[in-house]
């Protein structure tokens, strides 16, 4: 069986979503996928995302789901 894990993170205009074979790369790609969209739209700072957290207390507001591939979830549940 293949695990993944889902990181997500919602804004006022934008869910974001990272997939990785570990939380750790999860929640990377998902720090990454932000920093993108801050250089592609010009108008936002480096670590905006966190507002004033730290890396950890932001990591913390991330939702976060590990998952099988080939199975089903229901509000993060597996059916």
């Amino acid at each position: 069986m293949t695990t993944l894990w889902l990181a997500e993170y919602d804004t006022r205009n934008f869910t974001f979503t990272a997939a990785g074979a570990t939380r750790e790369q999860a929640l990377e790609a998902l720090e990454a996928g932000l920093e993108r969209h801050a250089l592609r739209t010009g108008s936002l700072l480096r670590g905006w995302f966190r507002q004033g957290m730290s890396r950890d207390e932001w990591r913390e507001e991330v939702n976060v789901l590990q998952i099988t591939a080939g199975h089903a979830y229901r509000d993060g549940s597996e059916l």
